[in-house]
C-alpha cells in the first residue's frame, strides 16, 4: 500500500500524450492538479476535462498519464465500508462495457483472474495483460494481447509471454515496439533489445538497448528511442549510464526515412554525475518529424531551465533553423514574464503561437492566438481570451484541436473557472485572407458538466 502524500496546497504536475491526427502522430500536454479538498483535475489548454475524487485517503491516488484514457475511461464496481474496492469492477471505455476486469477482496486487493488494461491502452494500441493476482500481487505466467482494428482479438502466442524468469516482450504505443530481454527474480539483467515492426506480420528491425547491470540498473553505453511514431522519422538518443544514471554527454540523432545519409546529429548535452541536465542544450519538440523540425535551445543549471530559452524551427534539413518562439525561466526552472509558446501540434500545416505572460510558471492575463500560413510570411492573430491562475475564463476565441491551413476552424464562447458554459459558435474559413463565418453551434448547460469518478 502507497503512503498517503500530504498536500498543503494546491500542487500540479505536467503529462505528456500522444496521439494520432490522421497519419501523424503528435504531443498534447495536459495537466494533473490536486487540490485542498481532495479533487484531482485533469486540465487541458485550461479546460477541465475531468474532475476526480479521492474517495481512500489513505492510499495515493492512481493518476492518468494518458489523455485518451483521461476522456473515455471508466471503472465501475462496489465500494467497502472504508471506502475500499471490493467484489467485481468492470472498465468502460467511451461507455461501452469492455468486460476488462476483475474481482478485489476485502482489503482492498486484486485477487484471481484479472484482464488488466495496458498502462498505455488507447484506440489505436488496445493492449491487456492477463494473468492471477494473490492479496494484490501477480503471480506466475501473464500474457498479452491486443485487439486488432477489425475487433479481432489475436492473441501474442509463447514467445510473448510474460513469466517472472523467462524471456519478457512488452508492447507499447501503437503495437510496434517491443523490448526483448530476461529478468532474474523480477529483475531486468544482461542485454536488453529494442526492436520496430512496421506490421504484426513483418519482421521486427533491430533498432536499440544496452545492458542491465545484476541491481537491474543500466549500464554502460546505450541507444534509447523516442516515445513518438517511427513511420516518420528515427529519434534516437545515445549515451552511458553508470549505475542506472544517465552521465556525460548525450547525443540526439534522427534520421529521415527517405534519406540515404545515415544519422544527422541534432541535439543534445550533459548530464552530472546526478543525472541533472547541466549547460546548454538542445532538445526536439515533442513532434519534430522529417518536414516539421522545431528544436528547444537554452541552459541548465542543476537539471533546471534558466534564463532564456528559444524555440527554433526549419522545415528539413536542407533549411536553416529561424527563432519563432521563447522567453525566460526564473531560478526554479519557471516560466516568467512575456513568452511566446507554439502550440502542441505546431507543423507546416499548422503554424500557430500563442503570446502572453507567465508569472511564477502559470498564464496569466490576456493570451493572442497568431497564425501563419507560410514560413515567410508574418504571424497574424486570428484568437484571444484570459488566464486566471493558468485556468481558462471569460471570452475566448480559439482554434479547433485539429486546426489546419486546409481546414481553419476557430471556436467563441464563454468560460467560468475553465468549464465552457452559455452559447458557443463554430466558425471557418478556407484562406487567412478570408473572414471567419458561422457553420455551427451551440450551448453548453451546467448540468453538462459533470464530475466523473473510477480507478482500478
Amino acid at each position: 500500500m502507497k503512503s498517503k502524500r500530504s498536500k498543503s496546497k494546491d500542487q500540479v504536475e505536467k503529462q505528456v500524450k500522444f496521439e494520432y491526427i490522421g497519419n501523424n502522430l503528435r504531443s498534447i500536454k495536459f495537466f494533473v492538479e490536486y487540490t485542498k479538498d481532495k479533487q484531482i483535475k485533469y486540465i487541458l489548454d485550461g479546460n477541465i476535462l475531468r474532475e476526480q475524487q479521492i474517495i481512500d485517503t489513505k492510499v495515493q491516488p492512481e493518476i492518468m498519464r494518458n489523455l485518451e484514457q483521461v476522456k473515455y475511461l471508466r471503472w465501475e464496481g462496489e465500494l467497502g465500508k472504508n471506502k475500499q474496492k471490493i467484489k467485481k469492477w468492470n472498465a468502460f471505455w467511451r461507455e461501452s462495457n469492455l468486460h476488462f476486469g476483475g474481482m478485489y477482496n476485502e482489503n482492498g486487493q486484486k485477487q484471481g483472474k484479472w484482464v488488466d488494461l495496458f498502462p498505455n491502452f488507447f484506440d489505436l494500441c488496445k493492449v491487456t495483460i492477463q494473468g492471477m493476482y494473490k492479496q494484490g500481487l501477480k503471480q506466475g505466467e501473464w500474457l498479452m494481447e491486443f485487439i486488432m482494428k477489425m475487433d479481432k482479438k489475436m492473441e501474442l502466442g509463447l514467445n510473448f509471454a510474460i513469466s517472472i524468469a523467462d524471456q519478457n516482450i512488452l508492447i507499447v504505443r501503437d503495437n510496434s515496439i517491443t523490448y526483448r530481454g530476461k529478468y532474474n527474480n523480477g529483475v531486468k539483467f544482461g542485454r536488453w533489445d529494442t526492436y520496430y515492426q512496421i506490421d504484426f506480420f513483418d519482421e521486427a528491425k533491430l533498432i536499440g538497448g544496452g545492458e542491465y547491470n545484476k541491481q537491474g540498473e543500466k549500464n554502460g553505453s546505450w541507444i534509447e528511442i523516442h516515445e513518438k511514431d517511427f513511420s516518420t522519422c528515427d529519434l534516437y538518443f545515445l549515451g552511458k549510464y553508470n549505475h542506472g544514471k544517465k552521465q556525460g554527454k548525450w547525443e540526439t540523432q534522427f534520421k529521415n526515412l527517405t534519406d540515404d545519409i545515415e544519422f544527422y546529429i541534432i541535439g543534445g548535452g550533459s548530464y552530472d554525475e546526478n543525472e541533472l541536465k547541466t549547460g546548454l542544450w538542445i532538445e526536439i519538440y515533442e513532434n519534430f518529424n522529417d518536414i516539421s523540425q522545431i528544436i528547444l535551445e537554452g541552459e541548465y543549471i542543476q537539471g533546471r531551465k534558466q534564463g532564456n530559452q528559444t524555440t527554433k524551427f526549419r522545415l528539413n534539413q536542407n533549411h536553416k533553423f529561424i527563432i519563432i518562439g521563447g522567453g525566460d525561466y526564473d531560478n526554479h526552472g519557471r516560466k516568467i514574464g512575456k513568452w511566446k509558446d507554439i502550440i502542441d501540434n505546431f507543423s507546416i500545416e499548422n503554424q500557430v503561437i500563442e503570446t502572453g505572460e507567465y508569472e511564477n510558471g502559470k498564464r496569466k492575463g490576456k493570451w493572442i492566438t497568431k497564425y501563419r500560413y507560410k514560413i515567410k510570411e508574418t504571424f497574424i492573430k486570428f484568437g484571444e481570451g484570459i488566464y486566471d491562475q493558468e485556468v481558462k475564463n471569460g471570452r475566448w476565441v480559439e482554434p479547433f484541436k485539429n486546426f489546419q491551413n486546409f481546414c481553419q476552424v476557430t471556436l467563441v464562447g464563454d468560460y467560468l473557472k475553465g468549464n465552457k458554459i452559455g452559447q458557443w459558435k463554430i466558425l471557418q474559413r478556407y484562406h487567412e485572407k478570408e473572414k471567419f463565418k458561422q457553420i455551427g453551434g451551440g450551448a453548453y448547460k451546467k448540468e453538462d458538466l459533470k464530475m466523473v469518478n473510477g480507478q482500478n
